[in-house]
């Protein structure tokens, strides 16, 4: 953790107040743990023979209609993006600094880690996105105690939700789910929902949140 200036606010408790006694934080993975964007940016490069460092920081969650990327349409996408996770994707992505340290602090607090994510879009491969998905968690060292593939997460309760995808953010905190976004060009037109530049900022403002839930 760093000794930075806490901008993020939680209205409600971290701690647990039934259960197991273990508050629940639900992670994302892509545009979270896992450089989504990054890997999509060397798939691109190579298909449409671009540089890599031609395509920008997407200005919109949807590659399709972000500025400066090849992407035209959903049916490329959708090609693009299965023929990625045949060739196991979900196994060698880039993960984002700072995540291993941030998921091991969290676990050490006592927090039920949650790995939410909505992967499951292709047809016929969910055996390699499961099994990869687990892969990749394993080879990273993130602790968790739930892996969940869920496409409308805000069924899920949990104490915190951290997430990228601003729809998904807003659906969360709509039904009353306390949610932080991770700082992303194309999720900054989001107002009003605390949001995180870094791991670095996010553990050290929960760590300040439950130093003052303790009364210390």
């Amino acid at each position: 953790m760093v000794d930075t200036p806490n901008t993020i606010v939680f209205k409600d408790s971290l701690r647990a107040a039934h259960g197991s006694g273990h508050a629940i934080i639900d992670i994302d993975l892509d545009g979270v743990c896992a450089d989504y964007v990054a890997a999509m940016r060397t798939i691109c490069s190579r298909h449409f023979n671009l540089p890599e460092e031609s395509i920008p920081e997407p200005d919109s969650y949807n590659l399709m209609t972000a500025t400066g990327w090849p992407i035209r349409d959903h049916k490329t996408f959708m090609r693009l993006h299965t023929e990625a996770v045949e060739d196991h994707l979900y196994r060698t992505i880039p993960i984002i600094p700072g995540t291993a340290e941030a998921l091991n602090y969290l676990s050490g607090c006592g927090f039920h880690i949650r790995i939410a994510t909505h992967r499951l879009i292709s047809s016929g491969l969910h055996k390699i996105v499961v099994s990869d998905t687990a892969a990749w968690l394993d080879e990273h060292h993130l602790p968790y105690m739930s892996l969940c593939f869920v496409g409308p997460k805000d069924t899920l309760d949990a104490n915190l939700h951290i997430e990228d995808s601003p729809s998904v953010a807003i659906s969360l905190s709509s039904a009353g789910q306390q949610t932080v976004i991770m700082d992303r060009t194309y999720n900054r037109w989001i107002k009003g929902l605390p949001r995180a530049h870094s791991w670095d900022e996010l553990t050290t403002a929960i760590a300040q949140h439950l130093t003052e839930e303790d009364g210390h």
